[in-house]
């Protein structure tokens, strides 16, 4: 468990998470959902039930965002 240590978490409890399944109904809950809503990939992006699944241009984000219906705000540098 070093790498849990080297990244500051207790080694310890996760390999005593690891062993008695602690997160297991977690996990396979948001597994269940990711799969529901259609993630197949990472990193997937979700809003207002739509999904962009991968790396896009920042031309899909827009879209997305104006699909459900989000309004455009301004940079705090005047750009849009």
């Amino acid at each position: 468990m070093q790498i849990a240590n080297d990244l500051g978490l207790d080694g310890e409890n996760l390999r005593e998470a690891l062993a008695d399944k602690r997160y297991q109904n977690v996990v396979t809950e948001q597994f269940q959902e990711a799969h529901q809503i259609g993630v197949t990939g990472v990193p997937t992006f979700v809003a207002g039930g739509y999904a962009v699944v991968g790396a896009q241009p920042c031309e899909m984000f827009v879209r997305l965002m104006e699909t459900v219906g989000a309004e455009r705000r301004s940079n705090t540098d005047g750009e849009q």
